[in-house]
């Protein structure tokens, strides 16, 4: 069985993604379908979300407040890991999407070295405004987190070279790189076969108006440079 895992911020376009490697032939499982945040519903298997939850607490963290490198996994969530993986093994190619992923991809990569990735990623502008939208607190706090995410989003992607895709980018683009990417991955995707985006699903935009702290700002450059095409930076502010 292959296994693709989707990577990628919340509020970064990855539910978007991960249905469209769907339609693209890719197997996901029992996952969310409606979800008061997400239009077409975050696309996550629970059983995954709530193991992740639980190696983050094991690790004193959580998704709001993720370490600072990556988990250690005990013996138990190993266990339950292997087991989901045995639920899907009569599948050719499985995948799925948690944005906890980027802070406990050790498991994974234990227990399926042969583990592939794509990545998503958005303006931290617009992440930030989501993450209002969805649970109040301070801009500066979600920028951060999305620093903290991104930077991780950096770091496996030297190490494993997959695709990224820029949530940004205007919508012919963003299906045509989708397109290449999920060939890139082995699957059969046709650009007509792509349904489940919709522009609809971009709810919030970056701003002008909002400027990025320094590191933030790197980032995200760093994160444009890695997947072209992309709209012009100064654009999608």
């Amino acid at each position: 069985m292959k296994v693709i895992a989707i990577l990628g911020m919340h509020r970064s376009g990855t539910s978007c993604l991960t249905g469209m490697l769907e339609n693209a032939g890719l197997h996901l499982g029992a996952v969310s379908r409606r979800n008061p945040y997400n239009k077409k519903g975050n696309n996550e298997h629970p059983r995954i979300m709530a193991l992740h939850e639980a190696v983050l607490a094991t690790n004193q963290g959580s998704w709001k407040v993720p370490p600072r490198g990556g988990c250690c996994w005990d013996g138990e969530h190993l266990m339950e890991l292997r087991g989901l993986l045995e639920e899907h093994s009569h599948l050719e190619t499985w995948g799925f999407k948690d944005p906890r992923t980027l802070f406990t991809l050790e498991g994974w990569l234990e227990v399926v070295p042969e583990i592939q990735f794509i990545g998503s990623f958005r303006h931290p502008a617009a992440v930030a405004r989501s993450l209002v939208a969805r649970g109040g607190g301070p801009l500066s706090q979600h920028l951060e987190l999305w620093w903290l995410y991104n930077r991780r989003l950096i770091h496996f992607q030297d190490r494993f070279g997959f695709d990224l895709v820029c949530f940004d980018d205007s919508p012919e683009v963003y299906v045509e790189r989708v397109v290449e990417a999920a060939r890139n991955l082995g699957l059969n995707p046709t650009r007509s076969a792509l349904t489940f985006f919709d522009r609809g699903l971009r709810t919030h935009r970056g701003r002008e108006d909002l400027p990025l702290p320094g590191h933030v700002e790197n980032v995200y450059q760093e994160l444009l440079s890695r997947s072209l095409p992309c709209w012009d930076s100064s654009a999608s502010r």
